[in-house]
C-alpha cells in the first residue's frame, strides 16, 4: 500500500536528515528498534497512536504526514510537538464522523458498511460512538479508504468539515446531489396501503 511505503521513505529521509540512528529514532516514538526498521521496510503495521507519535516527531498532523502529493502537503498542525502525541481523539472523531456521514449517503447498515469494507463490525462500531480504547492500524484505515474512496489522509484530516466530507463523496461516489440531503422522516414517507 502506497502509505506504508511513503511512511518508510519519510522515516529514511528523517533519519538521514537529522543524522540520526534507528535506536534514537526508536526512543524518541517509544517503540524498540525493530519496529523502526519494519517501518522503513514498508512491513509494519502501525496503530493510529504510533502514526500520530511518528508524526509528531516530524512536526506533522497524521494527514500531512500521509499526504501522497508532497506538493498539496499542508502543515495543518503547527504545533504538533507540543501536542499530546498519543491523544488521537481528535482523529477519532473525525473517523467516527466520516463514517456517519457514509452510512447516512449510502444508506448502508453498520453491518453492511463492516462486510463491505471487511473491518470487523465492533471496530466499524467503536470508531462510529468516539470510543477512547480505539486505536484502529494502518490496514484498518486504509481498508476504510478504499471503501469509501477517499485517501487515508482525508480520512485523518481533523480539519474536514461535515460538509466537505459530503463534498468529497459526492464527487467519489459519483452521488447525486439530492442524494445527500437526510433520509425522511417516517412521517413524510406515504402510507402504505
Amino acid at each position: 500500500m502506497p502509505e506504508g511505503e511513503l511512511i518508510g521513505t519519510q522515516i529514511s529521509n528523517k533519519l538521514l536528515r537529522e543524522g540520526k540512528k534507528q535506536t534514537e529514532l526508536s526512543k524518541e516514538i517509544s517503540v524498540c528498534e525493530r519496529t523502526v526498521r519494519k517501518l522503513q521496510k514498508s512491513e509494519a503495521n502501525p496503530s493510529l497512536k504510533l502514526l500520530k507519535r511518528i508524526a509528531a516527531s516530524m512536526g506533522k498532523s497524521i494527514s500531512s504526514f500521509l499526504n501522497l502529493i508532497p506538493s498539496l502537503e499542508a502543515n495543518l498542525c503547527a504545533n504538533c510537538k507540543e501536542n499530546d502525541p498519543q491523544d488521537v481523539s481528535a482523529e477519532i472523531d473525525t473517523l467516527s464522523l466520516w463514517i456517519q456521514v457514509f452510512l447516512r449517503i449510502s444508506e448502508e447498515s453498520q453491518q453492511s458498511f463492516s462486510e463491505h469494507s471487511g473491518v470487523c463490525l465492533d471496530t466499524v462500531h467503536r470508531l462510529k460512538q468516539k470510543w477512547s480504547s480505539c486505536n484502529p492500524t494502518l490496514s484498518t484505515l486504509q481498508s476504510f479508504a478504499a471503501y469509501m474512496s477517499v485517501t487515508v489522509s482525508e480520512l485523518l484530516d481533523t480539519t474536514l468539515s461535515e460538509a466537505d466530507m459530503e463534498k468529497l463523496l459526492e464527487e467519489r461516489l459519483h452521488l447525486p446531489k439530492h442524494a445527500l440531503s437526510k433520509v425522511p422522516d417516517d412521517k413524510d414517507l406515504p402510507e402504505s396501503v
